[in-house]
């Protein structure tokens, strides 16, 4: 019998813990993860990204990130075009209460 196993390998790297952990903390600010799943996941985990210095440094190269894909999207993908200037809107206005979205609601 074989078995298969099946992974996003999109975000995979070396280097900084950092950089491993800041999804979550993103998923928070963008995408409606809760804050006692981020609570949770910091206890887990043993530490809180929160607490590090270039924590704001990096939650806004992430959102530089989370745009991608709508950029490449967009000329093909209505829904890419709107989310992307949603993104773009809150990233320029600093709103990070703006929701994003991964797909059409």
């Amino acid at each position: 019998m074989r078995l298969g196993l099946l992974c996003d390998w999109d975000s995979v790297s070396v280097g900084p813990r950092e950089w491993d952990l800041i999804p979550t903390y993103h998923g928070h600010r963008r995408f409606g993860l809760s804050a006692a799943d981020v609570e949770a996941f910091a206890d887990a985990y043993g530490w809180d990204l929160r607490d590090w210095s270039g924590y704001d440094t990096l939650v806004q190269i992430r959102e530089l990130y989370a745009i991608g894909i709508h950029i490449r999207n967009a000329p093909a993908d209505p829904f890419s075009r709107r989310e992307l200037a949603v993104r773009l809107d809150s990233i320029m206005r600093d709103d990070p209460q703006v929701r994003w979205h991964l797909a059409e609601a």
